[in-house]
This record gives structure tokens, C-alpha cells and sequence, in this order.
């Protein structure tokens, strides 16, 4: 794709569609983490999430329902792709053993994936069903700029009603959106989510183009702000005491249960592939800074990235001043690129006491 007169929109669909979500020779249809060619880090946080969902599932088992719904949440669902190399597997197993009705809503601010995500669960209608799909942000379920009546146009997300919520590659710094999401989880419920280390990843020279080209200190300050809020709240769960205060001013609430947050987290050394500079540019171009609208996208920020990788591509190996982790590798038999971009996985539950 030719990024000259095209939107950040239209950019940002491209990387998703094309760049993260390639896949290997030969797989048409993702059914494994293993099928993806750019990233490796689905196959690395796999466990980590089979083992946040049978945590659930268990607890299921052990109430002892006939039946028994399941509401799941994505938040950023993009087209639902875990669906097929995850979660359908996952649901269809605990079905055999247990009765569970599986629901799934979703929010999501492209409705162009949207529709994507509904026809995918249409694959699975034997087994899941589409619940709420908000086309928006998840913000404004908790803008206090938003009148009552236009909160109360919002398709409903009631407190204590879901099981399992996923938020995979968002941005999580900031404490009222944990605590409003903390507040949808069921007792026993769990917030699974997994972000970019913006401080370790190639990405961070995406920060240094307003730094460096556009003078814009503001905003490079900005993120490095938001990156270690993020890595504060999330790694070094420094969000337990919020969550704690939610659980203090709610211990009068209907439900039977008592519970309290408990926070795990884990930093996974994932990588990125490519086939050439000029892809991995691109993804690098597509950053946490890079704002999903209609609005021309400035081909500067290509060609920054890309002069980075390239300048960084001739120094030696064993350079110890390298701006970038970048090398050579293999990939599914082929020679590529590959550079460090780490990320960390942070799971809240509702536990019950």
C-alpha cells in the first residue's frame, strides 16, 4: 500500500489487516497462535490465558449449576480472531464437560470490524452468542462529560454481570478505566489484558519523531508519562489499592458474595518479524500515538521510522549502542527481520474470599 494520501484510518487498517494479522504459507484461517507470521506473542501469552479461563471454568464446576451463562467481554475487539484460534476451541471443550451458554459482547470503535466479528461468530452460532456490540469507545461508558441522557443511549453493561473480560492491546493507564471495568466482573470474574512495554519496544522511535522532527516535547512527554502510569498500575500493581476502595464502597451490595482484587503480571520477551524494513516501518508507524481518524496521514512518520531501522540495520552486530534490538532471523524458513517488542500481561480478578 502506497501510505502517501492515505487517512490515519485508513493506515491503521492497513497495518491491522496486513501486517498483524498475516499469517504463515499456506494457512488460510488461523486455528493456532503458532499460524501468525509477524508476531510471536500469541503463542507466548496462550498459556497464560487458557490458564486465567479454566481458573473460571473451575469455579463454575464447582458451584454446581444445572446451567450455567457465561458473559464474556472484548473491549477492542478489532475482528475477532481469537475467536477462532482460542476461544471457540476453549468453549466448545468446557461444553462437553459442563452445561455453559456462552455470550459474547463486544465494544469497539471501527465498524467495519465489527461487522468482520459478527460474521465470525456467525461460524459459531452452534456455540456462541453475540450479546451487546457497541460500535465506540469504551471512555464513554465513564465520561463524566456525558449528559445522563446521552449515557443513557448506551447499549447496557450492568455491574457484576460478567465472567471473563479481554482487552488485548489497549491502553490501560488510566485508573478509571480499571475500576469501571473491575466493577462489570462477577465474583470470580477476571480482566484479561495484554499491552505493548512502550519503554523496551522498537516502538518508543515513534515518540521521538514529535521529539525530533516536529519539536513536539509535549507529546513525547505525554506518552513517556503514560507508558510509566501503565507500567505502575499494571506491572507493579500499584492499582490494588483503587480496586480495594471499589470493593470497600460496594461491601453493601446485593450480592452474597465477598470478594477482593488480587493482580498477577508478566512480562513476555515477544518479537516482531518482517520481511523487509519497510513492513516493519510500517507497523512502527501505526503506534499507540498514531490517532484512528480521517485525517491525512503524515508520510514523515514512515519515513522516520524506516530511516531508523535502516540506519540501525548497517551498524555492527555487536554494537551496544544499537537505539533498536534489530537483526537477522528465521521465520517459518525464511530469512527476516526481527526486533524486540516486549510485552507484559496483567490479570485482575474478583476473587471470592
Amino acid at each position: 500500500m502506497e501510505f502517501k494520501n492515505s487517512t490515519n484510518n485508513q493506515v491503521y487498517d492497513y497495518v491491522f489487516r496486513k501486517i498483524i494479522l498475516s499469517l504463515k504459507r499456506g494457512i488460510s484461517i488461523a486455528t493456532s497462535p503458532t499460524d501468525f507470521f509477524s508476531f510471536n506473542s500469541r503463542e507466548l501469552m496462550l498459556s497464560y490465558l487458557k490458564s486465567t479461563l479454566n481458573s473460571m471454568f473451575d469455579s463454575v464446576s464447582a458451584a454446581g449449576t444445572d446451567t450455567y451463562e457465561f458473559n464474556m467481554l472484548e473491549i477492542g475487539s478489532g475482528s475477532g480472531e481469537p475467536i477462532d484460534w482460542f476461544f471457540a476451541k476453549e468453549f466448545s471443550h468446557r461444553k462437553e464437560l459442563q452445561k455453559i451458554d456462552y455470550k459474547v459482547n463486544i465494544i469497539e470503535p471501527n465498524s467495519r470490524f465489527i461487522k468482520l466479528y459478527k460474521e465470525r461468530i456467525n461460524k459459531y452460532q452452534h456455540l456462541i452468542k453475540l450479546g451487546m456490540a457497541y460500535n465506540g469507545k469504551v471512555q464513554d461508558y465513564y465520561d463524566e462529560n456525558l449528559s445522563d441522557e446521552e449515557r443513557s443511549q448506551l447499549p447496557s453493561l450492568p455491574k457484576d454481570s460478567l465472567d471473563f473480560i479481554d482487552c488485548m492491546h489497549m491502553i490501560y493507564h488510566l485508573q478509571n478505566l480499571v475500576k469501571f471495568l473491575y466493577g462489570l466482573l462477577k465474583p470470580g470474574g477476571a480482566i484479561f489484558m495484554v499491552f505493548i512495554d512502550s519503554s523496551e519496544s522498537f516502538l518508543k522511535i515513534n515518540s521521538s519523531f514529535h521529539k525530533e522532527v516536529l519539536k513536539n516535547t509535549e507529546i513525547s512527554s505525554r506518552m513517556s508519562q503514560t507508558v510509566k502510569a501503565r507500567h505502575e498500575l499494571l506491572y507493579e500493581k500499584q492499582i490494588l489499592p483503587t480496586l480495594q476502595e471499589s470493593e470497600d464502597s460496594n461491601s453493601s451490595s446485593s450480592t452474597s458474595h465477598r470478594t477482593r482484587p488480587k493482580v498477577e503480571s508478566y512480562k513476555m520477551n515477544t518479537t516482531y518479524f518482517a520481511k523487509t524494513l519497510a513492513d516493519m516501518a510500517a507497523l512502527g508507524s501505526a503506534s499507540e500515538l498514531l490517532t484512528c481518524n480521517e485525517e491525512p496521514f503524515d508520510i514523515r512518520i514512515l519515513e522516520f521510522v524506516l530511516d531508523k531501522l535502516k540506519s540501525t540495520a548497517l551498524q555492527d552486530s555487536d554494537d551496544a549502542v544499537k537505539e533498536i534490538n534489530l537483526c537477522r532471523s528465521k521465520r517459518d524458513e525464511e530469512d527476516v527481520w526481527m526486533v524486540e517488542h516486549p510485552q507484559i500481561i496483567c490479570v485482575i480478578h474478583k476473587e471470592v474470599i
